[in-house]
């Protein structure tokens, strides 16, 4: 997956506010991102005949800097940090 620098460049940071209540909602948003995303990298595996390459290396960079990029306001930080590393 080719992605131009200057585009990449352009990106602002994301900025997330938890407003009280909002866990349900947030978990439900969460499950469907999810999903999409697991297709969404299965059909862009599948164009790449399910190998690897520097398009896998190139993907998964930007993925880490854009989660990276984000910031919540009233998210705990262990919650932050856990959901950044997996849910682990």
């Amino acid at each position: 997956m080719k992605t131009s620098p200057e585009i990449r460049a352009k990106r602002v940071p994301v900025s997330t506010q938890l407003q009280s209540g909002q866990t349900t909602e947030l978990m439900a948003l969460a499950t469907t991102l999810q999903a999409g995303l697991r297709t969404a990298l299965e059909e862009l595996a599948a164009l790449h005949d399910f190998k690897e390459g520097v398009w896998l290396d190139e993907l998964e960079t930007v993925l880490i800097n854009d989660a990276s990029n984000i910031w919540n306001e009233g998210l705990p930080m262990d919650a932050e940090l856990r959901a950044l590393d997996g849910g682990r």
